[in-house]
């Protein structure tokens, strides 16, 4: 057991350096929690991998929707190889310490044989990347084990660039 009254020599600590240890365990909560919710209110939304310079043409996407009632997140995968679907499935997970711990699991397959899978590393500055971490397979899986999923934006259609009138 831990006592907030001594430091890590086992020495007693003073009155204003429990203060001090109590509130940068409180800041560090604090941020924890802010980063976790950051993550979750920018990871709705699909994200995609690709290769198309290998032998096999693939393609990995993710859908992601926060739920409202806590970390959790739920959503869905697709694995395509030559344009044909060779897999998709069920995402569940949640968000702790600066990553998201996902299980998922293959629609054609019984859920008791899931997979887990990191989600980490986000861009802080735009949140438009993180990285997934194969952790498990399940038995029949086609998923990458490390990949680089950058979030899908849809075109609008509409062109972006400078007018020059004379």
């Amino acid at each position: 057991m831990l006592s907030c009254n001594k430091s890590q020599d086992n020495k007693v600590m003073k009155p204003k350096e429990a203060i001090f240890a109590r509130d940068s365990t409180a800041v560090e909560s604090y941020l924890q929690q802010s980063y976790n919710l950051r993550v979750k209110d920018s990871i709705n939304g699909s994200w995609k991998y690709s290769d198309m310079g290998v032998s096999q043409q693939i393609q990995f996407l993710i859908s992601l929707e926060k739920k409202k009632d806590n970390d959790s997140i739920k959503g869905s995968y697709l694995f395509k190889a030559y344009g044909k679907i060779k897999e998709e499935g069920v995402i569940t997970g949640i968000i702790k310490e600066k990553k998201m711990v996902i299980e998922f699991y293959p629609t054609s397959y019984p859920a008791e044989d899931k997979g887990k899978a990191e989600l980490l590393d986000w861009n802080e500055k735009n949140y438009l990347y993180m990285n997934w971490n194969l952790i498990k397979s399940p038995k029949k899986s086609s998923v990458p084990e490390k990949c680089k999923l950058t979030k899908f934006r849809p075109s609008t259609g509409k062109k972006r660039g400078r007018i020059y009138i004379r």
